[in-house]
């Protein structure tokens, strides 16, 4: 594995040595098992706004926390999907929003509304943490959303929203608003072959071809006699990972046979794009804590006699 870039969203990495199963494998992972914070429950006591009490619900789910979900205990739930366990300061965690649009009394009257009114817009930054029990020594961060300039709602004087929300641990094959990545995807790694030589002008004409800029020229020095002769520029393939294969290079026929586009079937290049729940790197590091623990489960249930004695046909009558 190498690294080839990582932001506070953004993880690029190359993984070698694996086949597309498990790359498939290891990216669903990421999306669907990997546990985060999200609210699960709103107790809406008012909501004077245009939006319906259930959309304000969806949308307010939706919304992605920071919190570190080690430091949670999951919802235990029976075959019917009945909470089984109860919440408690271990495993929910409670924010408030209580929000009152008023009108500016020191606003014109052809002030636009951000002006005009208070409180014209919910963010979620009007999202307020607070702490159940001991969490606020407790936890290492404070919760709070990743976030702070979301729009929840749109208010006018006189409408309000008053909830309470609860925050639970769970994973994107729960509900999507579990998942910690925005997104996560992978490509094999190009394999581009110069099967015959560019050079020349014909090196200039290659590299101007690709929108990529994949090839580059280098002179080349002939020898003779041990001694250099002449040099001449030669095109080769310098940034084989930006080449998108949208085969420019070869769309004139004379071309096709000089080039070969190829894939490295076991190089995967990996891309995952976190909500902002939790930093990349440490989703990619959980879903590989998750799949050795998948793989464990798999190997442990396997260990069955080899041999099963089949049952004949006069035994089961």
């Amino acid at each position: 594995m190498k690294v080839q870039r990582l932001t506070d969203e953004v993880l690029e990495i190359d993984i070698k040595g694996i086949d597309a199963p498990i790359a498939n494998a290891l990216r669903r992972i990421m999306l669907t098992d990997v546990p985060t914070l999200a609210i699960e429950k709103v107790i809406l006591f008012q909501n004077t706004s245009i939006i319906q009490d259930e959309v304000l619900a969806h949308r307010l789910g939706l919304v992605p926390i920071v919190a570190d979900p080690n430091e949670f205990a999951s919802i235990e739930y029976d075959s019917t999907n009945t909470a089984v366990s109860e919440p408690d300061e271990y495993n929910t965690t409670v924010m408030t929003l209580q929000i009152t649009c008023s009108v500016n009394p020191n606003a014109s009257l052809a002030a636009p509304p951000h002006i005009a009114y208070k409180n014209d817009t919910v963010y979620t930054r009007h999202l307020v943490w607070v702490p159940q029990g001991d969490q606020e020594k407790r936890l290492r961060t404070p919760i709070r959303p990743v976030h702070d300039d979301i729009v929840i709602a749109k208010l006018r004087p006189g409408q309000c929203i008053e909830a309470e929300l609860h925050l639970q641990k769970g994973t994107g094959r729960q509900h999507a608003k579990w998942s910690p990545c925005a997104t996560v995807y992978y490509r094999q790694m190009p394999h581009i072959e110069i099967v015959e030589p560019f050079t020349g002008s014909e090196a200039d004409r290659l590299v101007k071809l690709c929108p990529m800029g994949v090839f580059d020229v280098e002179d080349i020095t002939s020898m003779v006699d041990t001694a250099p002769a002449n040099s001449q520029k030669t095109a080769f393939v310098a940034r084989p990972r930006d080449c998108t294969l949208c085969r420019e290079c070869v769309r004139d026929p004379n071309d096709e046979p000089r080039i070969r586009l190829l894939r490295h079937r076991d190089y995967f290049l990996f891309t995952v794009e976190s909500s902002g729940s939790l930093p990349p790197e440490q989703i990619f590091r959980r879903a590989l804590q998750e799949f050795e623990a998948k793989a464990k489960e798999i190997e442990s249930s396997m260990d069955i006699p080899r041999y099963v004695t089949p049952i004949c046909a006069e035994d089961a009558e």
